[in-house]
């Protein structure tokens, strides 16, 4: 007794048993109905999917002595000799085995000949690919304009193949691949029908490995029946048709994704022990990886995937809690080993490898969750009273007792607060002093009285000397000193010069060289010191603090030692003070930005650049300093006649300038950290369009859920010309 395969015996007789290709049978079935079939159709589509049964339904519909209509009667004697292969109308051509354009011409001539029985004479030409390009150049006018008795039907799995002039001549319908959840439920029709039980998840396994196609399912379903008598295990189907056990794929999964590598090197040595196929494992476990991620993402991930409940529900278990992040990454390690495998001769190293890489993956911290740490704690800093860059917190500045301000940091001093640039070398003369001997002991000379660096200058400055009195209201080191203190409180540190050290004015009046830089006097040994404790946070002082407790502050560090630095901590979103007539916080940092033009106030605009705007006193603006060294540096810097005449142009009046050591913090906010703000702010607007940018807004698109990791790339941010 001869056996008749599944595929043949469950071939569809009617349109309705074409499975998966309702927008064909339909779009066939009204065309026959409403009398408006084509003299010419190409089907297309990959094999097993129903293209040849298609073209066989549409033959018996045709001629079928019922007819024509939607289906064949399949019991009439036209239909019955259909289905057997014997009616001549019907003619169906491998064009694998007949492809020359003799086959084609002798075709060509047959046609023009009228039907023995039905109405019409149909071609089949199946695999139409196969015909050679002689042979569709000789079809091509009988395929344009046939006899109103023919009709041709193509079959191909490679339509690229197929000539652009033999496409257009047809009615083209494309066959889809078949889902797999269609597959799994007709094949379980004919398992039951044929009496064999089978269970669900060897069925769906079946189906799966069908790959869309519906005879390629049968066939495997044929294999599994010939084994069995009534029933069968999923473990007899995996073995019976060499697939890989789904429970050894879930095992080895377990232990990539929670962190186990042990457990997926044992899996992965009973996949060898097996015998399984490393290539096939592998892709069958980046599918996992992929369902794991669907469920963790999905609600309803169910619809999504053609899997039996027992898979649905183990892949659930495994993404119960898990990162969706760390999933992708876990994906990304797989899917580029599985790329790498089909081209490799060791593929189960590559695979073994790939698995402990994802076993030990750990999830990357989010950018956004970076980025709210450091504004939390740049915020705490603020409130401590730390500034940044190393100023502040327990090694800033602090107040000793009595309100005098200590210095106990090392000899070098500390840059100014968020300076635009480094502070240049200050060009301060060194005076010599007799050097320390240690016998005899030379008798010390008699200290001088301090002079008054706040009196303003009434007479004519002595030769050599410079209007930095009218101007600045301070005297330089090189004028004469006056022979007693003034009763006025000091604002500044300055050092008096030996007698010794003194220059004689010179008797006419001739331009003064410029200074030279004389190298410091060697120093002998010193006493050890004691290890500076740290210091607690600055605070702030009261704007009402007394000038002459300020001066005293800054004459104690000078006393204390000479290269002392004194160093105020203020708070970087303080608010301006408010303003005169004649300048303002703004105005300041606008008149000190101006100077930028002109080269020869560069190293004036640098000291200037690290001063706020305090308060004014008729034409005299009171400008406060954070730094005692910078304070000292920015007076020997200023000369008359540069800056003031840039103050006169800017301001249209003699204006002085009275530099002070701002001890309370009260100043407003000085150029450098007014061009800082800016910079940070323009780095943010550039942040914002580079993470806005159309390729991120796609990729975004394209890969839902995924988050930039990293900063874009900002150039560094030079010139700025409006400050406020």
């Amino acid at each position: 007794m001869s056996h008749l395969a599944i595929a043949r015996k469950w071939r569809p007789q009617v349109f309705e048993d074409i499975v998966g290709q309702r927008h064909v049978t339909r779009t066939l079935q009204n065309a026959i109905r409403l009398g408006r079939v084509h003299h010419a159709f190409l089907f297309t589509g990959a094999r097993g999917v129903g293209k040849t049964s298609a073209a066989r339904v549409l033959a018996r519909a045709l001629n079928c002595e019922q007819g024509p209509g939607p289906n064949p009667c399949n019991e009439c004697s036209s239909c019955k000799e259909m289905l057997s292969g014997s009616y001549p109308d019907v003619v169906e051509i491998d064009a694998a085995s007949h492809n020359s354009v003799d086959d084609i011409r002798d075709l060509v001539d047959k046609s023009r000949y009228t039907p023995q029985r039905g109405r019409f004479k149909v071609y089949i030409i199946d695999e139409v690919h196969m015909v050679t390009k002689q042979g569709f150049n000789a079809l091509l006018k009988t395929l344009e304009e046939p006899p109103p008795h023919v009709r041709f039907i193509l079959a191909t799995t490679d339509p690229q193949k197929l000539l652009d002039t033999v496409i257009s001549r047809c009615q083209r319908f494309d066959f889809k691949m078949i889902p797999v959840r269609t597959i799994y439920e007709h094949i379980k029709h004919v398992a039951d029908t044929e009496g064999v039980g089978i269970p669900e998840g060897a069925l769906m396994t079946i189906a799966r490995e069908g790959g869309g196609s519906m005879r390629d399912a049968q066939s495997l379903l044929d294999q599994v029946l010939s084994f069995t008598e009534g029933s069968v295990t999923d473990e007899e189907v995996a073995e019976i048709l060499g697939f890989i056990d789904r429970s050894i794929l879930y095992e080895a999964l377990e232990g990539a994704i929670e962190g186990d590598p042990g457990k997926a090197l044992e899996v992965l040595g009973r996949v060898r022990l097996y015998g399984y196929d490393t290539r096939a494992f592998s892709g069958q476990l980046l599918e996992a990886v992929r369902n794991v991620l669907v469920v963790r993402l999905v609600e309803d991930a169910a619809k999504l995937m053609d899997l039996p409940d027992q898979e649905i529900s183990r892949l659930r278990a495994l993404a119960k809690g898990r990162d969706p992040s760390l999933l992708r990454q876990q994906f990304d390690v797989l899917a580029e080993t599985v790329d790498a495998i089909t081209r490799s001769e060791q593929p189960m190293l590559l695979l073994e490898t790939a698995l402990v890489k994802m076993a030990s993956i750990r999830p990357f911290v989010p950018i956004e969750q970076l980025l709210s740490r450091l504004e939390s704690l740049e915020q705490r800093l603020a409130r401590a009273g730390v500034r940044p860059g190393g100023g502040g917190g327990a090694g800033g500045g602090g107040r000793a007792s009595g309100g005098a301000l200590r210095r106990e940091t090392p000899s070098r001093p500390e840059p100014s607060f968020r300076a635009s640039r480094p502070e240049p070398v200050p060009k301060t003369e060194f005076k010599p002093q007799p050097a320390r001997q240690p016998a005899p002991p030379k008798p010390q000379p008699k200290p001088q009285p301090k002079p008054d660096f706040k009196q303003k200058a009434t007479a004519r400055p002595a030769p050599g000397g410079s209007m930095v009195s009218s101007i600045l209201g301070y005297q330089r080191a090189d004028m004469p000193r006056p022979s007693a203190p003034s009763p006025k409180p000091e604002t500044k540190e300055t050092k008096a010069e030996p007698p010794q050290a003194r220059s004689k004015p010179t008797p006419h009046p001739e331009p003064a060289p410029a200074p030279q830089r004389a190298e410091p006097p060697p120093r002998g040994p010193t006493p050890s010191r004691p290890v500076p404790t740290p210091r607690a946070p600055a605070v702030r002082a009261p704007m009402d603090r007394p000038a002459h407790q300020r001066s005293r502050l800054l004459s104690d560090l000078s006393n204390n030692n000479d290269e002392g630095t004194a160093q105020i901590v203020v708070v970087p979103d303080r608010p301006d003070p408010s303003g005169g007539e004649v300048c303002d916080a703004q105005k300041w940092r606008r008149f000190v930005h101006s100077l930028s033009s002109d080269e020869t106030m560069s190293v004036v605009r640098g000291m200037l650049a690290r001063s706020g705007y305090m308060s004014e006193t008729g034409n005299t603006v009171t400008i406060g300093f954070y730094s005692a060294v910078t304070l000292r540096n920015a007076v020997t810097e200023m000369t008359d006649d540069v800056l003031g005449g840039a103050l006169k142009d800017y301001f249209g009046a003699a204006v002085a300038i009275e530099p002070v050591l701002d001890t309370g913090g009260v100043s407003g906010r000085s150029l450098a950290e007014e061009l800082d703000r800016l910079r940070a702010i323009k780095r943010d607007e550039l942040r914002r369009d580079a993470l806005a940018h159309p390729a991120i807004t796609a990729a975004q698109e394209l890969f839902p859920g995924a988050s930039i990791i990293g900063e874009p790339r900002i150039p560094k941010i030079e010139e700025i010309h409006d400050v406020q």
